[in-house]
């Protein structure tokens, strides 16, 4: 069914057409190590770690809450929308919202958002450049003569059912195969000789070889976890831990991962883990996945070599405890930035952390090997003081339930940096959450015309509620109320 005039002219138009870079601010390695090192005198004893329920306004960094109440007011309009409704309306304004893929090679968008991530922030390059570098002098030397392939690595970290791995194979398939003519090919057809067609040499330049942890299930077509088709890759290893789930909330498992790659070069880490979050909690959404989202970057900076390069998955940023992770981040590797990719969805709040130059591979193995040569030949930058290496043991092993998350990572130390706080945080929160906050207004607008126009997409199985002209204000649960009242206790103690 063509799309009523009444769509695109009462409907905003939201460009989907770029992917959307915001750099976090660079330390260098000295000032990284200095934030770490001031920052050990305040980190907490693992009875000492302080966590807030996920329904608690205090969960949120207070200069942010406006903005996640604002986008949350949007969320709570969409209660009245069918399911139907809401993704009908989704992909006609946003193509690029659709499920699925349109390349073969890949079983999902999933792909393409890693793929234009990696591209927007130089990571394709950054990833195997000097290893690509030194091989290519070496075949310039001897371009005809046996020469050893590029041996690189990657890790997908909750990956399943594997479209990342799948993207990452198919981007570097012309680095795995070099082809050229065999030797004497060109001097006996130059001296007319009767020589009968052979077929050109096929030489690896790069060998990839990945590894993988994600939970052991059956979803989506996917045996034990992943498509069966990178199963059965020689060159993919999934392993699923001490326990065999591949459950990375387990520290056992996190060790596990950690032995298999320490005799790797893998500088590239990806993670895409999240799960279903239903539509009345879809405010506490970033809350609720800090859990997940910090496991991942804890099992990503315990296997990188140096130079490595990380994307991570992220729904929003308005908790402290996130914001302190971004800090972090840009404390271990030398680069960092927020993107949000052009096949990634402007109505959900899903975005990317993406960061190169890791520079402190190896102190969590054996701290009293940084500095030194790897066998590798790599040797760590940043020297990570060893109160961090424990801290953050401690942070994965008991910093969360299923109730509630740790509210920071660094105490008293990340608000003092208001140039990190204020005028990077702020400004791709600001400009992810207005842009969504316009995509579903427009997806709202559009089913209220549809409604009007009485072209459904399908007959409703029951009366639809009608859809709130303007944004409610989301309520307060009894446990935020009573936050809220203390607040305001303290403001008239303070005042007075």
């Amino acid at each position: 069914m063509a799309a009523p005039s009444t769509v695109s002219d009462t409907a905003p138009v939201v460009p989907q057409d770029e992917t959307l870079v915001f750099p976090l601010v660079s330390f260098d390695s000295e000032s990284a190590f200095r934030y770490l090192t001031a920052g050990t005198r305040y980190l907490p004893d693992e009875a000492a770690i302080e966590k807030q329920r996920y329904e608690s306004h205090a969960t949120f960094a207070p200069d942010l809450v406006p903005l996640r109440d604002k986008l949350a007011s949007v969320k709570r309009r969409l209660d009245a929308v069918a399911d139907f409704e809401y993704r009908a309306a989704r992909n006609l304004l946003f193509p690029l919202a659709h499920s699925g893929s349109d390349t073969a090679f890949l079983a999902n968008r999933a792909g393409h958002k890693l793929d234009e991530t990696m591209e927007a922030c130089g990571i394709w390059q950054s990833w195997c450049h000097d290893e690509l570098s030194a091989h290519a002098a070496a075949v310039a030397r001897s371009p005809l003569t046996q020469s050893p392939s590029v041996s690189l690595a990657f890790v997908d970290i909750c990956g399943g059912p594997g479209s990342f791995a799948q993207q990452i194979y198919a981007a570097t398939r012309n680095l795995t195969h070099r082809k050229r003519p065999r030797v004497g090919w060109d001097e006996a057809a130059r001296s007319g000789e009767s020589v009968a067609p052979r077929k050109t040499q096929t030489k690896p330049i790069a060998r990839i070889q990945g590894f993988g942890m994600t939970l052991r299930t059956e979803h989506k077509g996917a045996a034990e976890g992943w498509y069966p088709e990178l199963m059965a890759r020689h060159g993919f290893v999934p392993t699923y831990g001490m326990d065999g789930t591949g459950d990375i909330y387990v520290p056992l498992n996190i060790e596990a991962l950690s032995s298999v790659l320490v005799h790797q070069n893998c500088k590239l880490a990806v993670a895409d883990g999240g799960f279903e979050v239903g539509q009345a909690d879809m405010h506490l959404q970033e809350a609720m996945t800090c859990r997940i989202v910090f496991a991942q970057w804890y099992a990503a900076v315990r296997g990188l070599r140096l130079g490595g390069c990380f994307v991570l998955k992220l729904f929003d940023v308005f908790t402290p405890f996130l914001r302190d992770l971004l800090f972090l981040t840009a404390c271990f590797f030398e680069r960092a930035w927020i993107v949000k990719p052009q096949h990634s969805r402007c109505v959900n709040s899903e975005r990317y952390l993406a960061a190169s130059g890791f520079r402190v591979s190896g102190a969590f193995a054996n701290p009293q090997q940084v500095g030194k040569p790897d066998r590798h030949g790599a040797t760590t930058w940043l020297s990570l003081p060893s109160p961090w290496v424990a801290y953050l043991a401690r942070l994965h092993r008991s910093g969360f339930d299923d109730a509630s998350a740790a509210s920071l990572i660094l105490p008293r130390l990340n608000g003092d940096d208001g140039v990190f706080c204020e005028a990077m945080v702020a400004r791709f929160n600001s400009n992810l959450a207005d842009r969504q906050i316009a995509a579903l207004d427009a997806v709202l607008q559009c089913v209220v015309a549809r409604r009007q126009d009485g072209k459904m997409y399908q007959r409703p199985p029951a009366p639809l509620p009608a859809i709130p002209a303007e944004h409610p204000g989301a309520p307060l649960s009894d446990h935020e109320q009573e936050e809220e009242e203390g607040r305001e206790g303290a403001d008239d103690e303070h005042s007075s």
